[in-house]
């Protein structure tokens, strides 16, 4: 019974996206704790609207991390609000993912900078998607 109401959801919430109607790319937040689901969820999400035709970015707020982010995460070293305020690059987030689709921007994107399992930066890849793609974003303290 769970998964037929979790396929519901996923399947109206695919159904209310894509039929939203707007002049740039329609940008998604899925947003929770950690460990609460999100990542699963919005690949389920991201899958349902593929198979409605639509063009999708995923991306998550994880690949935008600061370096040093998974040895300060080992030590214990956050508390919310350090993690708020240092535990992600919300500039870059922004400039280079968020800005590009929204209105007026240049639809050329970079879903991810940073790879904080491995404390490395990602390889420049930029993507330029069309006014009616789905960019599906998960994360915390979106």
């Amino acid at each position: 019974m769970i998964g037929d109401t979790r396929s519901e959801v996923v399947n109206t919430l695919a159904d209310t996206v894509t039929a939203l109607r707007v002049a740039h790319p329609t940008r998604v937040a899925v947003e929770g704790r950690s460990a609460a689901g999100k990542t699963t969820f919005a690949d389920d999400l991201a899958a349902a609207v593929r198979a409605r035709g639509r063009e999708v970015i995923r991306a998550t707020i994880d690949d935008f991390h600061h370096p040093g982010h998974k040895d300060r995460s080992q030590r214990g070293a956050w508390t919310p609000r350090s993690y708020y305020d240092e535990g992600y690059d919300y500039d870059a987030f922004r400039d280079l993912l968020l800005q590009p689709l929204g209105p007026g921007g240049s639809r050329r994107c970079r879903p991810a900078l940073f790879d904080a399992f491995h404390d490395a930066w990602l390889p420049e890849e930029c993507r330029v998607v069309g006014d009616e793609a789905v960019a599906i974003i998960d994360g915390a303290f979106l």
